[in-house]
């Protein structure tokens, strides 16, 4: 699906409109189906993959204009392509916090932060800030954009946000022990002496009494326990 640029739309109203029929053929009812079934919510749902839609990305330019358009539908596919297509450049923590507000489930939350929020040139203020935030999915975002722009972060910024890990592994939401978990395991995963500091900074939630935080602990220490191993 590697098309030329000149034999695309000329308008990115034109291009928004040639995308959500591309969508439209490569709909997948099972899958939408079935995270419709785990509690992944969409306007729309077309049941795209991830592979799929990048490989279409790839045949458009990075535009501010057709990402705005994209993300402003209320359909799946067309926000995972506007994280794919807005110019990353572009994304200053203030548009970041209108985006924030049409972020409801850990996919799109987590392709945000990984596709753009965390290549933003304000990437380390959204995830320092972020991850301080009372709203639910603000917290999730920072702390997975913190994982994601992991070594673009100061040593400051990274002792700041995991002091707050402890704050905020004390919230019963899902999508913030959830994000806290992706954010120790990509700490970890930087090389055997990281692994071993993370591991030994969560020993005290392995027989905490909230649930969430052994949830933290299994995931990140199954993941961090073997990875170096030879």
């Amino acid at each position: 699906m590697h098309s030329s640029f000149q034999i695309l739309p000329s308008t990115p109203e034109k291009q928004l409109a040639y995308i959500k029929k591309n969508i439209y053929l490569h709909k997948n009812g099972i899958v939408s189906e079935s995270m419709e079934a785990k509690g992944i919510h969409y306007g729309l749902n077309y049941g795209v993959s991830i592979p799929d839609l990048k490989q279409m990305a790839d045949t458009f330019p990075h535009d501010a204009i057709l990402g705005q358009l994209l993300w402003n539908e209320n359909i799946r596919e067309t926000k995972l392509l506007a994280t794919l297509l807005y110019p990353t450049e572009m994304m200053n923590e203030e548009k970041a916090t209108t985006w924030l507000k049409d972020i409801h489930n850990i996919e799109l939350a987590e392709q945000t932060a990984r596709n753009l929020f965390s290549k933003s040139p304000d990437a380390a203020s959204i995830a320092n800030n972020w991850c301080q935030a009372t709203n639910s999915w603000q917290c999730s975002v920072g702390f997975m954009t913190a994982a994601y722009g992991m070594t673009t972060l100061s040593l400051d910024i990274r002792s700041i946000i995991d002091q707050q890990i402890f704050i905020s592994s004390k919230h019963d939401t899902y999508e913030i022990y959830w994000a806290i978990a992706l954010y120790l395991k990509k700490q970890g995963a930087c090389n055997p002496a990281s692994a071993n500091e993370v591991l030994a900074r969560i020993i005290p939630f392995k027989d905490s009494s909230l649930m969430h935080e052994r949830y933290i602990f299994e995931e990140v220490s199954t993941e961090l326990q073997y990875r170096f191993e030879t």
